[in-house]
């Protein structure tokens, strides 16, 4: 009967030792660390793609602050040479704004010219009543000596004569001063109006060189599907084209393009002119250097991710000389540098902890571990970005900080 009781409790023990064992396992916390990123930040967007064996060039409509309307087209499918006409916009929005400044530029010069004459009119009328309180005064200081044996109540008369004429003569040569300062200010006001309208003048006449757009190559004429508040057509005669808008493509056939497809929640991120850097699945460390040469108008159909929306980005390459060793379908890695953030500290979102309503984070500070609270002042995909000099004021000036995180094994 021992015995039974014996194995029973040692039976007992090594279940509840097991359990322990278990539970601490369970709890066994792995202290992850990283490197904060600091300096200048590049946000980068990766995509995968293929060569594609049509290379267009996008014609956009002229980036002007002015009614963008199309007057000038050619025939769709027509062939054009390098150096010709391709579109004109109408220049008459661009000739009534130079005309509408040229009209303030003279009217304010003119009300400018009035008001110095009038300042001047002051200023000498001002000038004259000063010499002439000189004169009284020097009346007054020979009356006070005149009767210096007389009895002290006309002498004080003659005294408060002398005071006023002092105080006066003080006073308009206040209101000279101010006068001046006034016609200053008033003048370099009038100046600093003319001078920006004027600047405001040279940037029509450049705008004015923006409203003809001369085919950049030999190709030939193709019109795309482009939106017109709800409904989607090709480009006609009349048409108030959007800032920057493609409406016009010059296919290249001699040449290779990237194509990509970038997911709807990126898209509001790519713009025409983007850096890109292209790399070959096939050939690892082949790269070359291109362009976003053209963003889709709207989202194609993806066959293999349900419930996702893609949207078409053409890249071209810079390096010309390599296109006759690229072939098309070529599958390719496109990483686009979507924007860079001056002078920030970058913390990868996996090390940040979420608590309430404010973002924490961890460094790791010697033998210890501090706990932060803070605000991004950008956000991307991966990283919560915070300017340099708020990031300072957190930490006290930390040389290398180094983000931990508890993670539960």
């Amino acid at each position: 009967m021992k015995k039974k009781i014996l194995i029973t409790a040692f039976s007992l023990c090594a279940v509840i030792a097991a359990v322990f064992i278990i539970r601490s396992a369970a709890q066994e916390e792995v202290l992850l660390e990283k490197k904060v990123i600091s300096g200048n930040f590049t946000e980068k967007l990766y995509a995968e793609g293929e060569i594609d064996a049509l290379n267009s060039i996008s014609i956009i409509a002229p980036r002007i602050p002015f009614s963008r309307q199309v007057i000038f087209l050619p025939v769709e499918g027509e062939k054009v040479q390098k150096g010709e006409l391709l579109a004109v916009f109408d220049p008459a929005p661009v000739f009534e704004h130079m005309e509408s400044l040229s009209n303030r530029i003279m009217e304010i010069s003119n009300r400018m010219i009035n008001d110095i004459i009038d300042y001047d009119i002051q200023i000498y009328n001002y000038e004259t009543d000063y010499e002439r309180a000189g004169e009284e005064i020097k009346i007054n200081k020979m009356n006070l000596s005149s009767v210096e044996h007389e009895s002290d109540f006309t002498k004080s008369l003659h005294q408060v004569n002398l005071n006023n004429s002092l105080t006066y003569r003080e006073s308009i040569l206040t209101k000279i001063k101010d006068t001046k300062k006034r016609k200053e200010h008033n003048t370099k006001r009038h100046i600093n109006y003319m001078e920006k309208w004027q600047k405001q003048i040279e940037d029509d006449h450049r705008y004015l060189g923006e409203l003809k757009i001369y085919s950049p190559a030999d190709s030939i004429v193709v019109y795309p599907v482009i939106g017109f508040g709800g409904e989607f057509r090709k480009v006609i005669l009349g048409d108030n084209l959007t800032w920057g808008r493609e409406f016009m493509r010059l296919p290249d056939f001699t040449s290779l393009a990237v194509k990509i497809k970038i997911e709807e929640k990126f898209i509001h991120k790519v713009s025409c002119g983007l850096n890109a850097e292209i790399t070959f699945n096939t050939s690892p460390g082949k790269v070359l250097e291109g362009y976003v040469a053209q963003v889709s108008g709207f989202a194609v159909e993806d066959i293999f991710i349900k419930n996702k929306r893609y949207f078409d980005i053409i890249i071209g390459i810079r390096e010309k000389s390599e296109l006759d060793n690229l072939k098309p379908n070529m599958t390719i890695t496109a990483c686009l540098e979507i924007m860079t953030y001056h002078d920030v500290y970058a913390l990868s979102r996996d090390y940040i902890v979420q608590e309430k309503n404010k973002k924490i984070f961890f460094i790791k500070n010697h033998t210890s571990i501090d706990k932060f609270s803070f605000h991004p002042d950008y956000e991307t995909e991966d990283f919560f970005l915070v300017n340099a000099p708020a990031f300072h004021r957190l930490s006290g000036g930390w040389k290398e900080p180094v983000l931990v995180y508890r993670e539960s094994r």
